[in-house]
């Protein structure tokens, strides 16, 4: 990863805001003697930091796992019967943690993108002339 100047907006990913972040606070050192200003980043980076790991660690029961990557909840029993997930709950009451669920699962959209939005008009519109025996 390149590191961005101050004023930059580069396309960057959550999970590096912290290195940016830090990054900033050396280059503010460095040309402004900004140690407040610093200071500010660095911590701004380790309660990031702090946030992603307490979020990885959330344990999720198999229904809401299954929700959260958009997998179906006999895909999650499978994956933690096979191994592939470790159960963190009780023998009948698995839970997963969300880190490890994301690594194996990763997030998916339901539907994908549509080339033409969805028109509910045309689509009323082509249920009556089916109906009317039209078409």
């Amino acid at each position: 990863m390149t590191q961005p100047s101050i004023g930059s907006t580069p396309r960057i990913v959550p999970s590096d805001l912290p290195v940016v972040w830090r990054a900033q606070a050396s280059e503010l050192r460095r040309v402004a003697a900004a140690e407040c200003a610093a200071r500010a980043y660095e911590d701004a980076a380790a309660q990031l930091e702090r946030a992603a790991r307490q979020a990885d660690n959330t344990l999720l029961s198999v229904r809401d796992a299954a929700a959260r990557v958009g997998r179906h909840r006999d895909t999650i029993g499978n994956a933690i019967r096979d191994g592939r997930l470790t159960n963190h709950g009780a023998k009948h009451r698995p839970r997963v943690r969300l880190g490890e669920l994301l690594a194996v699962f990763p997030s998916k959209p339901v539907a994908g993108p549509r080339e033409e939005p969805y028109d509910p008009e045309a689509d009323a519109r082509s249920l009556l002339e089916t109906r009317r025996g039209g078409k």
